[in-house]
């Protein structure tokens, strides 16, 4: 019997501690919106996010200089060069969600408010304070209750939000102000790097830890992903702290001896 604290990861089926069976896949249970391994996945995407805005800058700024340098020349002064619009909007996406949250854990937490009217060439500098902020309050974060938080929409994106929801109907999008929680941050600061991974083309390198078994299942299925502080077992999907890992590995080395 599961205790009554205790709820579903709002992962749901993406949720890295699942149990996966032939009918269906069951998420965590867990006393926090997410698991302790989907946690760990929110970090890794708070700590990668600010090096991914910058590579999406770039990206836009090398796909300008080279839309430019393709025009022929004439007499005629060149119109400006056309910029990327998807990465464009996507980065004022990621600079709009992840200042939003980092408001409203500021605010819960009692610290100064950020400035608010940051200029495009300081956002960088705001995006990877902002994160580093959530990173050091993320289970503040995932804890938050609902209130509504401005949210730029397309026509189409208002179709999937509940009638009551406030907004302003724009030529080109929507402001709406959807009730949003900690467990709607985690999952747009997942939504965030993935997208930011796609669009900049990384991916991320996940090494076997071949020969070496889970501490919770024995299986040899451990792996650990670039830039994440733990390994995880494809087989059990256990989570495991680098700590407790290397204090594994010191364990299985003095049973050899």
């Amino acid at each position: 019997m599961i205790d009554d604290a205790f709820r579903a990861c709002a992962r749901g089926r993406h949720c890295r501690s699942a149990t996966v069976t032939e009918e269906s896949v069951l998420p965590a249970f867990t006393p926090r919106a997410f698991c302790d391994a989907c946690v760990t996945d929110i970090t890794h995407a708070l700590r990668e996010l600010p090096d991914l805005y910058e590579e999406l800058g770039h990206l836009l700024r090398e796909k300008t200089r080279h839309t430019a340098a393709e025009r022929v020349q004439t007499s005629r002064p060149a119109p400006p060069a056309p910029i990327d619009l998807e990465v464009d909007r996507f980065m004022v996406t990621m600079s709009s969600v992840l200042l939003s949250w980092d408001e409203r854990v500021r605010t819960v937490a009692g610290l100064d408010a950020a400035p608010t009217d940051v200029s495009w060439g300081h956002r960088p500098t705001a995006i990877r304070e902002a994160c580093a902020l959530l990173d050091r309050f993320v289970l503040g974060l995932i804890s938050l209750e609902p209130e509504p938080m401005r949210r730029e929409l397309t026509v189409e994106d208002l179709g999937r939000l509940p009638e009551d929801v406030l907004g302003i109907v724009r030529p080109e999008y929507v402001d709406a102000y959807p009730e949003l929680a900690g467990t709607d941050a985690g999952q747009e600061l997942l939504w965030l790097h993935r997208r930011a991974v796609t669009m900049t083309g990384q991916t991320v390198k996940t090494v076997s830890l071949d020969g070496v078994p889970c501490p919770a299942c024995e299986l040899m299925m451990l792996t650990r992903r670039s830039g994440e502080n733990g390994v995880w077992c494809a087989g059990c999907r256990t989570a495991t702290p680098i700590e407790e890992y290397t204090d594994w590995i010191s364990h299985l080395t003095q049973q050899l001896e």
